[in-house]
């Protein structure tokens, strides 16, 4: 698979930002755990980065100084049901980011990524309240 194209894991990376929005930010320890919740795993750094990189370019997400933001795009363009199956929402978001008219940029370099230290911290600090 291309690395610029979507991938599940984009998916699951934009859905448990989608999911944690409580205001208008979210931090990195929530995303761990909603990704965590949808498939009962732990999303890993380097998902979380190619993620980041791809679904900023685009414009679904901004992700700034350790927090990620929806930006209206995303809020437009995919519209969940409470009440559906969290696998059916995370089927609904990948095939709308894969019909998406436009290709994620190249993601070579992470400018904006998420260090090691902060991945561990945020893994750990979820850990610890589960």
């Amino acid at each position: 698979m291309d690395k610029n194209q979507y991938s599940l894991s984009d998916a699951w990376l934009l859905l448990s930002i989608m999911l944690s929005v409580k205001e208008e930010t979210v931090s990195l320890k929530n995303v761990i755990a909603a990704g965590d919740f949808i498939q009962h795993a732990i999303i890993t750094r380097d998902e979380i980065n190619s993620g980041i990189c791809k679904l900023q370019s685009d414009g679904f997400i901004g992700y700034k100084n350790k927090i990620f933001v929806l930006t209206q795009k995303t809020k437009d363009a995919f519209k969940l049901n409470k009440r559906s199956k969290i696998l059916s929402d995370l089927e609904k978001v990948y095939s709308k980011l894969l019909k998406n008219n436009e290709s994620p940029l190249c993601c070579n370099s992470y400018k904006d990524q998420v260090s090691l230290e902060e991945y561990n911290f945020a893994v750990q600090d979820y850990l610890k309240q589960r």
